[in-house]
């Protein structure tokens, strides 16, 4: 067997990892929970951290849940205020940050751990379940393999795409490229079935977010035409409408709260690994189900009736069926077939629905939990170097206001991106170590102008080994919309010194908030080599 790169698709609830086997050429799914891992993290007493537990008896308050629906996002948006009781452990913001935008990135969020009183992000809770997939795979496989791409939503950020990227840096993982979910379910339903030309809609239905793509293959290269969804609505809605229609219905029928006389995270969490398991065997809407609830809540003598056929979850399946017919009917090309993937896209309502609004098209099931994950290893098999479909690159643009760079060893400004820059934007400093050292000290800069500089931040970034003097490095500036700064090592080799790390620029003079920061020694700050800057990311569409 010969692997070297494997595909992943990091979910919301759960996750799957593929790989292609070098000798036989066949598509290979990691076993986990029939062909999936929970997307989950347990916070043990002891300190340790379990990656990948299904949640049973264990009490909501030590798991750490949809890690995907937080990452990159601020712990003070809409979103997480209104969806906070639907990710376990309580929610906190890992470092306080001083800036005025609350809907920055830049106000991390993360989980709180009753056990060692810290908040971890999100970004690493996604790190440890990128871990765990990575060891169950070399388990598998018998070697290491650290090449990996890893799948996203179409309408990820770039804040989402990017935390991604680290999480996965942090886990061990050289990220060969991401890559848009749908469209890797696409590469692997037309290179298994060697279909080289046709439009497909990907109704994409996952436990946290529904993207809906369409796709247009012609003479083997993928191009994007257009994508909606909502990164808001997902498989999850459907549990807590379902979690509350209960808590209603016993009400009503004992004028009490269910929670009454327990522990309610405790109860809730079980309340829905039950609703989890009675919403993947729903095979009729309408079905009264009886409900023992001491079997369900230890503390509960009671049972009561329920039917889930109530507008809240007819209202959730409709709007992804509304999204995937508005975009079917505005691409304004003949849609050959409907792809419907994702976990959720197996919901009782779903298929149905979807055939009755849009008939005129083939709508077929085709590995829902597996075929993202497949077409990513496919991809790497065939393309190792990574791929790009047509304008399959999401971005929100924006414009740099300031020069932005960095102070090089002789305290003169080296700036690395200019003014009015379309952001997101990726260059490449090529440096070389002045001594030997495993560490490399510098302050961001910005510019107003040509003669005035000001300190943003002082970085000190950690390597993974010590680099000898004169050795060539080349540093990575990734900064995006929301002016958050990037920066990565890596040898001449290609070897991953040190990965992704965050520098909130929330000090910036863009928001004319400074503090005067102390100049960094000497101390191993690589000397600037090659003065041109190569833009490695820009919005150019690359073809196969």
């Amino acid at each position: 067997m010969s692997v070297n790169c494997i595909g992943i698709d990091l979910g919301t609830t759960n996750s799957t990892v593929s790989y292609v086997d070098g000798e036989s050429k066949v598509i290979r799914t990691v076993e986990g929970d029939g062909f999936s891992f929970p997307s989950t993290v347990r916070f043990l007493e002891n300190g340790r951290i379990e990656p990948c537990v299904r949640m049973t008896e264990c009490t909501n308050r030590c798991f750490a849940l949809n890690s995907k629906r937080l990452i990159g996002r601020s712990f003070h948006s809409a979103f997480v205020a209104n969806n906070a009781n639907t990710f376990g452990c309580e929610l906190r913001e890992v470092e306080i940050c001083p800036r005025k935008r609350l809907e920055s990135s830049s106000h991390e969020c993360g989980y709180y751990n009753p056990y060692s009183k810290k908040v971890v992000s999100a970004t690493q809770v996604s790190s440890e379940i990128l871990k765990y997939l990575k060891d169950k795979a070399e388990m598998e496989i018998g070697y290491s393999v650290n090449n990996a791409i890893i799948t996203v939503p179409v309408i990820f950020t770039w804040e989402q795409r990017i935390e991604t990227i680290r999480a996965a840096e942090m886990a061990g993982f050289k990220v060969v490229t991401t890559q848009p979910e749908p469209v890797m379910a696409v590469f692997d339903y037309c290179t298994t079935n060697s279909i080289e030309n046709g439009v497909f809609a990907v109704y994409d239905f996952g436990g946290g977010t529904f993207d809906a793509t369409i796709v247009s293959v012609k003479d083997k290269k993928y191009i994007t035409v257009q994508n909606d969804g909502d990164a808001m609505l997902g498989g999850e809605n459907i549990t807590q409408a379902m979690i509350k229609q209960i808590e209603d219905s016993y009400f009503s029928v004992y004028h009490k709260s269910l929670y009454e006389g327990v522990d309610e995270m405790e109860a809730r969490a079980q309340l829905r690994v039950y609703v989890e398991k009675v919403k993947k065997g729903l095979q009729d809407i309408s079905e009264s189900i009886s409900i023992d609830l001491q079997g369900v809540i230890p503390s509960q003598t009671s049972s009561i009736s329920v039917t889930f056929d109530i507008p809240e979850v007819r209202a959730i399946v409709n709007r992804t069926v509304r999204l995937m017919k508005r975009l079917i009917d505005g691409c304004g090309m003949k849609v050959d077939r409907i792809l419907m993937i994702g976990g959720s896209s197996q919901f009782v309502l779903c298929e149905p629905m979807l055939k009755a609004v849009l008939s005129e098209a083939k709508v077929e099931n085709y590995f829902p939990f597996r075929s993202v994950s497949r077409g990513a290893a496919l991809c790497a098999s065939i393309y190792p170097n990574g791929f790009r479909p047509v304008n399959g690159e999401v971005m929100f643009m924006n414009r740099l206001k300031y020069r932005l760079g960095y102070q090089n060893a002789n305290g003169n400004p080296e700036f690395v991106f200019d003014v009015r820059d379309i952001l997101p934007k990726e260059r490449q400093e090529r440096v070389m170590t002045s001594v030997d050292t495993d560490t490399i000290n510098t302050i961001i800069i910005e510019s107003t102008d040509s003669n005035v500089s000001r300190n943003c931040k002082t970085v000190s970034i950690k390597l993974r080994r010590v680099v000898t003097t004169k050795e060539r490095l080349l540093i990575t500036f990734f900064v995006i919309t929301d002016l958050m700064l990037y920066l990565s090592v890596k040898d001449e080799k290609g070897e991953l010194l040190a990965p992704y790390q965050r520098v909130n620029l929330f000090d910036s003079c863009v928001y004319s908030i400074l503090k005067s920061l102390q100049k960094t020694t000497r101390n191993a700050f690589p000397r600037f080599l090659n003065r041109r800057k190569e833009c490695l990311c820009s919005r150019e569409n690359a073809v196969l």
